[in-house]
Parts: C-alpha cells; sequence; structure tokens
C-alpha cells in the first residue's frame, strides 16, 4: 500500500531506478548470451 502513497511524491526517482534497472537487465542477458 505504501507503494500507491508515495509513487506520486517518488515518481521521478522510480521512473529514474527503473530505467536503471532495464539497462542493467539488458546487459546481464547480453552478456549471458555472449
Amino acid at each position: 500500500m505504501y507503494f500507491f502513497i508515495f509513487a506520486p511524491l517518488k515518481l521521478n526517482l522510480f521512473k529514474e531506478y527503473f530505467h536503471m534497472h532495464k539497462i542493467a537487465f539488458k546487459k546481464i542477458t547480453k552478456d549471458e548470451i555472449i
């Protein structure tokens, strides 16, 4: 429930974290494939 309460306040931080996580995930999968 806390996520829905704080989401509007930390939306930018969440977006930034999600973007970084996506980049890291792509890098990991890329390394695994190679």
